[in-house]
């Protein structure tokens, strides 16, 4: 199986939303103007580093020839979303969404958050009415900190200036897929647009702040989405680099520590950070069962 597209649609059907003074995030609403509120709405939310495109796969599978509204947003920073925020914290993000999800009057909504971004649709979902709220999937989820080696954070901070951080970003990037072949025929077309958007002014700064900020606050929130049993699906690959210790401890941890209700998971054999794009047919089959 090889999954390709023809063209990676940056600018097609891109709104826009005013959340802090007058900078704005974008986002897209998959093949509709108007939002059908008798279905489900899944917001996708992408990784650190990266752009709403990472969903291209799984959106037109969710969306089902219209069964389902499909949200997709750009980061503060990233993507086609303003730079020069004051901050990019998983609270920011997740303030962005609840504002999103209030502007557009939705509800039936299931959160979908990739790596960094798990822990902000959590905080999104702490913050929404639990009957709004139908489901949380967190895809290679970092939902609380994780100590990073000694000197690799002054490193990173190092590499992730203006002139280096895009290339740098790129090269550590591509590690992420493990598949061999990889099932992608696009990514490295993909790869090209992400490092493009990089190199625009004031998007490494905004890598730099999602990158560093704390995630504690997610784990403390993990409590309210526990005590309203909304439904949650972790998903990992099974080869994740970014989880040396191995994905079966860390969604152990996850289930003893902050999410003990969890019934169901999956973790798709082979895959690297983005399941969700290598195996997407799989990712979704387990997100609509």
């Amino acid at each position: 199986r090889i999954t390709k597209m023809s063209t990676i649609p940056v600018n097609d059907n891109t709104k826009y939303l005013v959340v802090e003074g007058s900078l704005r995030i974008a986002y897209d609403i998959k093949n509709a103007n108007n939002i059908n509120k008798n279905t489900l709405t899944f917001i996708l939310v992408p990784s650190l580093g990266d752009i709403r495109q990472e969903y291209r796969y799984l959106a037109p599978l969710l969306h089902n020839n219209g069964q389902h509204n499909v949200i997709s947003v750009d980061l503060r920073g990233m993507g086609q979303s303003d730079v020069n925020f004051k901050s990019y914290t998983p609270e920011d993000t997740g303030y962005d969404l609840v504002k999103l999800i209030k502007y557009l009057d939705v509800n039936n909504i299931v959160l979908i958050g990739c790596s960094m971004t798990a822990g902000s649709v959590v905080l999104t979902a702490s913050s929404i009415s639990d009957k709004t709220i139908k489901g949380l999937v967190l895809i290679s989820s970092f939902l609380w900190d994780h100590k990073m080696p000694f000197g690799i954070p002054t490193l990173l901070s190092l590499l992730l200036n203006r002139m280096t951080g895009p290339s740098f970003w790129k090269d550590y990037y591509q590690t992420l897929y493990t598949l061999k072949p990889s099932t992608v025929e696009d990514i490295n077309e993909y790869i090209k647009l992400l490092h493009s958007n990089l190199q625009e002014k004031g998007r490494i700064n905004a890598l730099r702040g999602h990158l560093f900020a704390s995630k504690s606050s997610c784990a403390i929130k993990s409590k309210s989405i526990y005590d309203s049993k909304i439904p949650v699906l972790p998903i990992y690959g099974s080869k994740d680099p970014d989880f040396p210790k191995g994905v079966s401890d860390e969604l152990e941890i996850m289930k003893k520590e902050y999410l003990p209700h969890i019934k169901d998971s999956l973790i798709v054999d082979g895959c690297g950070h983005y399941p969700h794009v290598e195996e997407p047919n799989k990712v979704y089959q387990a997100i609509i069962k």
